[in-house]
């Protein structure tokens, strides 16, 4: 459960910052580079919303494979080597 909240955040913050950093070089460095070029940000919702979906499940999915690793894993033995 915490994997897809954590997915959730993790694409909702990416797509922010990622939205701020097209913003950013779009208004400071496409004028300064190309002034007679007029460039019009606009957003593809359906594609913002598969690479929301496609984050979730890669972050929620994730610990999946891990499982038989951690099955293998002998715990017990391990921590008496530690101590």
């Amino acid at each position: 459960m915490e994997g897809l909240v954590l997915g959730v955040l993790a694409a909702i913050l990416g797509i922010v910052l990622g939205y701020a950093l097209l913003l950013w070089m779009i208004l400071s460095l496409v004028p300064a580079s190309y002034p007679d070029m007029g460039v019009i940000l606009t957003i593809n919702i359906p594609a913002m919303a598969g690479f929301l979906g496609a984050g979730i499940a890669v972050v929620a999915l994730a610990p999946a494979l891990t499982v038989r690793k951690l099955q293998k894993m002998d715990i017990p033995g391990t921590l008496r080597v530690l101590e």
